[in-house]
């Protein structure tokens, strides 16, 4: 690794960045503010965009400027912040959109993006002045990104993806950028801290990396998320994960929401309302005032926008809003706020956080410290209420400036990986494949016939299991085996469940999180040819490579967690078919050049088992085209040598979503109409050309761009088939 590193926590309310210029670990922590007479470790995670989405400003810049506006002026901007929470557990892809302050939306990876953009310029920007302008460039450093324990893998990939967009690294060079995770990055930064970098000194007065089976707990109070992981320490200062990373997204967000409840209740009867809607800057400097007052545990006061008590006063004497209003008073142009009542903002955050450790607390562990982090605890109530109710079980440690652990410990992590030796696995990850069936432990919907025999499809093949340790650097490894001949390419599913051993891919529980492809080239060795899968859990991305054993080929396999935008489908095959939304299929498929004898009832049967053959591998909606589609939804084309399935026939665990690239769903649907072929018993030779044409959603193609031509023999003994490509993803696991 690189002794050049910088290191950012981009936070839902302030993100900051340290560097590092020398082998020794001497980290330059930026500092914000100043021309607003501050001096803090980190700036508000805030973007302002112009009114034609272009970036303008960011963190204290971005807000100032977004405070002085006009409220017309305002409306016409873009203003997001907080806007970290959109990744926290939802169906991500590129397309997500995200709401602004003043109501207005703009695509996520470019919110993200500039974001990252601004942090990595002026980064670069800070180390030329800080080095008597020596020249250096993005790709000189090792970057470290921080990001929520209990984030997905696909919120994971979306931050990378974000980065390489604002230029931090390349597809080519993004072995440059770790992904780190916040409450670890914490952990690694406290472990070394002697007694005095704690506010309370309540521990033995060593740092625990000098004291080999500490145990201990850290909690990231973030602005979105309470992030928890819990640490042992070994010989050497090394860190083993005890227990999975947990949490919830009752940060202090959640103080601020009710605060604004508050001032809602106060200014009733769609005062505030009005004034949210009409005054979005004014609102943002009493939020903006409200930070500080966090941090206190007693009654507090605050001053109350001019605009806000006019607009109070033209409906009532402004006195009278606080009358029945527990808690608050009116006091000269002032709202005054009781400590009592400015406890009761933190009572849902503070019981989420009581239960998320007293559930880890329950297990058979040995925990002897409690170790309070980031911005939030810096909230006095906050840490009070933690040594309350935990003091009796452990000691509760809180680091001067807790909001700086993450990013002095994110540039420690940059210069080794390895201070987390091992993880334990949030989930139990397995691939979808296929087995030889037996009626006496497989369900007869999942078998499905080929040359080779009888099979059961979607087992789920186990490949780590949900709280088992991995270490960071541990390769699990599989060697995979082609079912067909000619094949040139296996397209494996990945899927997770927190069931610690589900049988099938659609158990309940089970969800699909990634799909990758392993290219097989060297046709030569026909079925006995091998691909081993080598997957590292351990870290805090999940990596693979794929190797061909027979031609040597090596390859980073790319594992897309990400779900694919849904768009509408606008034409088919030149046909012009009227947009359905939530009815329209994700692929249509159509096949022509089926033989007479071959019955339309027939070939939709096949292509009915087809889809549930492939949802254990990619998964695929099956619709209807042209005229039909847009007169009955659920018809099958009279036509002679066409057909086709609506999306109401596909298998219940297909339908809604999406999968295929048109050439995979061609080279999918060949298998199986040659199946279909089978099921007529013809003793005579058919030398068709099926040609199976596709068309995905936004795709204008003919069938000659995607037809999979083919020659099947049909008869007693099976169906012997010529292919470029057979179904993807249909192959055995020889060896774990």
């Amino acid at each position: 690794m690189s002794d050049y590193i910088i290191a950012i926590d981009f936070g839902t309310a302030y993100s900051g960045y340290v560097f590092n210029l020398t082998p020794k670990l001497d980290p330059y922590l930026r500092r914000w503010g100043k021309e607003l007479g501050l001096d803090t470790a980190k700036t508000p995670t805030c973007v302002l965009f112009s009114e034609d989405e272009e970036f303008l400003k960011f963190g204290y810049e971005a807000k100032q400027e977004y405070i002085r506006m006009r409220a017309e002026e305002a409306k016409k901007h873009y203003f997001f912040e907080n806007f970290k929470m959109t990744l926290y557990d939802n169906k991500l892809n590129r397309d997500v959109m995200i709401k602004g302050a003043n109501g207005k939306s703009m695509r996520a990876f470019v919110v993200f993006s500039e974001a990252l953009r601004y942090l990595k310029e002026d980064a670069l920007k800070i180390i030329a002045e800080k080095t008597e302008g020596r020249k250096f460039i993005a790709s000189d450093f090792t970057w470290v990104l921080t990001v929520p324990a209990i984030w997905d893998s696909s919120a994971k990939q979306f931050m990378r993806e974000a980065a390489i967009q604002a230029g931090i690294v390349t597809e080519e060079t993004q072995h440059n950028l770790i992904i780190a995770l916040e409450p670890e990055a914490a952990s690694v930064w406290c472990k070394q801290l002697q007694a005095d970098g704690f506010i309370t000194q309540n521990h033995h007065g060593g740092s625990l990396d000098q004291s080999p089976g500490t145990q201990f707990m850290v909690v990231d109070c973030g602005g979105g998320t309470i992030d928890i992981t819990v640490h042992e320490v070994l010989d050497g200062g090394a860190l083993r994960e005890l227990h999975k990373a947990s949490g919830n997204d009752l940060g202090g967000q959640t103080v601020d929401r009710k605060f604004k409840e508050f001032l809602r209740e106060i200014f009733s009867g769609g005062v505030w309302d009005e004034y949210e809607a009409n005054s979005p800057t004014e609102v943002q400097k009493m939020m903006y005032e409200f930070v500080y007052f966090k941090q206190v545990d007693d009654d507090v006061q605050m001053s109350c926008p001019f605009n806000l008590g006019t607009l109070a006063q033209k409906n009532q004497e402004i006195e009278k809003f606080f009358e029945s209003v527990q808690g608050a008073s009116w006091d000269e142009g002032a709202i005054r706020i009781s400590r009592e009542r400015l406890r009761s903002f933190f009572a849902e955050s503070l019981e989420g956080i009581k239960n998320s450790l007293g559930v880890i607390l329950e297990k058979d562990l040995n925990i002897e410290y409690i170790m309070l982090v980031g911005g939030y605890a810096e909230s006095q109530i906050l840490r009070q209420h933690v040594i309350e109710q935990f003091s009796d079980q452990c000691k509760v440690l809180c680091p001067f400036w807790p909001q700086e652990a993450i990013l002095r410990g994110a540039v420690m992590f940059g210069k080794s990986l390895g201070l987390v030796a091992s993880r334990k696995s949030p989930f139990t990850y397995g691939v979808s494949v296929i087995e030889s069936f037996d009626e006496s432990k497989h369900k007869k919907e999942k078998k499905i016939i080929a040359d080779a025999g009888e099979f059961c499809c979607d087992i789920f093949k186990k490949v780590v299991e949900e709280g088992e340790d991995v270490g960071w650097n541990e390769t699990r490894q599989h060697i995979l085996f082609p079912a067909e001949p000619f094949q040139m390419r296996a397209t494996i599913t990945f899927y997770c469940s927190e069931s610690k051993d589900p049988k099938y891919v659609d158990d309940v529980g089970v969800k699909k999180v990634a799909s990758f492809d392993v290219r097989m080239p060297a046709t030569s060795g026909g079925m006995n040819r091998k691909v081993k899968l080598e997957i590292k859990f351990g870290f805090t991305e999940i990596t693979a490579t794929g190797t061909d054993l027979v031609s040597g080929l090596k390859q980073s396999v790319t594992i897309d967690f990400m779900s694919k935008a849904q768009r509408s489908v606008k034409t088919i095959q030149n046909t012009v078919v009227e947009e359905m939304k939530d009815r329209m299929p994700s692929t249509w498929i159509t096949v022509s050049g089926v033989p007479p004898f071959i019955p339309n009832a027939a070939l939709k049967q096949e292509l009915k088992r087809f889809g549930r053959f492939a949802s254990g591998f990619r998964t695929v909606s099956l619709g209807l085209l042209g005229e039909a589609a847009v007169d009955t939804v659920g018809a099958v084309p009279p036509a002679r040598g066409e057909t086709a399935l609506s999306k109401e026939d596909a298998a219940p665990s297909v339908r809604g979503e999406v999968g295929f690239s048109p050439a995979e769903a061609a080279a999918l649907v060949w298998s199986e109409v040659s199946d279909c072929m089978t099921t007529t018993k013809s003793k005579e030779r058919v030398e068709a050309g099926p040609a199976v044409s596709t068309a995905q959603n936004g795709d204008e193609m003919g069938s000659s761009e995607l037809g999979v031509e083919c020659v099947v023999a049909s008869g007693e003994g099976g169906v012997q088939e010529q292919q470029s490509r057979t179904p993807a993803g249909c192959y055995g696991i020889e060896g774990g």
